[in-house]
Parts: C-alpha cells; sequence; structure tokens
C-alpha cells in the first residue's frame, strides 16, 4: 500500500510520517526533498516556479515515483503539499493508494511556531509574508477540503483539538482495517 500524506504547509504531514516509521516501519519520502533534488539539478525546469504551478509541473515526477515504489516496495509513505485532491484520485485507477490530506480552518503565527519541527523555513520569509502565512494557509486548506469532498477523499481539519490528538486520529484512520 502507498500511503499519501498531503495538505498545507505546517499541518504534520511529516509529523505523521514519522510516526508511521516509528511504529510501522514504512519507510518515506517527503516531495519537498524529490522537488528540491530535480529542481537543483535541472534549474531550467522552473519546478518552483510560480508556486502556483508546482503541483501541475511536478505530477510526472509524483507518478513515477509511486510507479517504481509500486514496483519495488510493498508499502511507502509519500507526503508533501504539491499534489492535489483531483491528481490523487487520477493515481488511485492505477495504484493502491491509502490517502489523506491535512489543513487548518484556523491557525495563528503562534500555532504555526510552535509545531516547527526539522524543516524551519519561517525564518526565511519576510514580515509581510509570516504575517500572511496564517491567512493563506487557511484558505489553501478550504480549497483542499472542498476538493477533497468533491473526489471523495479523507480530509482532516487539524484545527479541531489538540495537535497531537489530531495526528493520532489521522494515523488511525490510515491503519484501520
Amino acid at each position: 500500500m502507498i500511503y499519501l500524506i498531503c495538505g498545507t504547509p505546517r499541518t504534520g504531514k511529516s509529523t505523521l510520517a514519522k510516526k508511521i516509521v516509528k511504529e510501522k516501519g514504512i519507510a518515506f519520502v517527503s516531495t519537498e526533498v524529490v522537488l528540491h533534488m530535480v529542481s537543483d539539478t535541472l534549474p531550467e525546469l522552473h519546478l518552483t516556479e510560480p508556486y502556483i504551478e508546482i503541483p501541475k509541473k511536478f505530477f510526472p515526477y509524483l507518478c513515477n515515483l509511486i510507479k517504481h515504489v509500486h514496483n519495488s516496495l510493498e508499502d511507502y509513505v509519500i507526503e508533501g503539499d504539491i499534489f492535489t485532491p483531483v491528481q490523487v484520485t487520477e493515481l488511485k485507477k492505477s495504484y493502491s493508494i491509502k490517502v489523506c490530506f491535512l489543513g487548518f480552518s484556523k491557525i495563528t503565527i503562534k500555532d504555526i511556531q510552535e509545531h516547527v519541527g526539522q524543516n524551519d523555513w519561517l525564518g526565511d520569509l519576510s514580515e509581510i509574508d509570516l504575517h500572511n502565512l496564517p491567512q493563506w494557509i487557511m484558505e489553501k486548506s478550504l480549497t483542499i477540503e472542498d476538493e477533497c469532498k468533491k473526489q471523495n477523499l479523507a480530509y482532516f481539519d487539524m484545527s479541531d483539538g489538540l495537535y497531537e490528538d489530531n495526528i493520532e486520529k489521522v494515523y488511525e484512520y490510515l491503519f484501520q482495517r
């Protein structure tokens, strides 16, 4: 089974993937790692610009990653914020995939800073971008939630209750029998 953990930045995708590694022994990769590996190797592809086009540009790479993982490993986790519910629905036609999308209906800068993790890119943002980040995350989450409803995919609002409890709830969803 391929487990896709998708959603907006700062929702706990990597935290959840690391929990899966620890408790299930299933390897994972972040699509951010693959995106930047390809982008740094072939900058002429302009994969990371503009941000809104990344899912469309990256989708062929995601498809190949899933194809090769599917052919070589029994279980694998892929997490990231650069694929859409429509793309996941397309992938599910060819592969055994269990998917969840994570988002926030409400979040503050303080909330974001409390769960930074290893990849702390917040310091790279301008004051204006940092100030606007919570609103952007909430708007993007709403769009993803709407798309998930249309595609009949699982969406979890990480604003509902405690962060750690939400991570556990998503974990249980992914591994329910």
